[in-house]
């Protein structure tokens, strides 16, 4: 599972669900069971977690494959209307902020920060990010 322990911090609203074939619920964060992998919430335990900030989309769907980022990991990060997608490195996610990216491959910031996070070769597949 490529879930990070300590992604999450408790009472972060989650959406969760055990496997693709589950609906997106909403919850809040307990922790991490790393004995048995899953995440503990307040109703239960989840297989998979992803921040709801972001992915409110995804709620009641079976929409959306799994996936967390590793810091330094090419994405592509929503920046707004003015910018649009941004290949950026990922750094981390924060409930008030969203994605926070640091060296954009694209503008000459340090630092990027946005609302949805896509892996780089999502928001341009015929590229190739290393």
């Amino acid at each position: 599972m490529s879930n990070i322990p300590d992604f999450f911090k408790p009472f972060d609203r989650v959406l969760v669900r055990d496997n693709d074939g589950d609906c997106w619920e909403p919850e809040l964060y307990g922790y991490y069971e790393a004995k048995s992998d899953c995440h503990s919430c307040l109703a239960g335990t989840y297989a998979y977690c992803i921040p709801y900030e972001g992915n409110e989309d995804l709620l009641g769907t079976k929409r959306g494959a799994v996936h967390v980022f590793r810091k330094g990991e090419p994405v592509g990060i929503w920046g707004g209307e003015d910018t649009g997608w941004i290949i950026a490195l990922y750094d981390h996610f924060d409930a008030e902020r969203g994605w926070h990216c640091g060296r954009s491959y694209q503008k000459s910031s340090a630092h990027v920060t946005g609302k949805k996070c896509l892996p780089a070769s999502e928001v341009w597949p015929e590229s190739e990010f290393e």
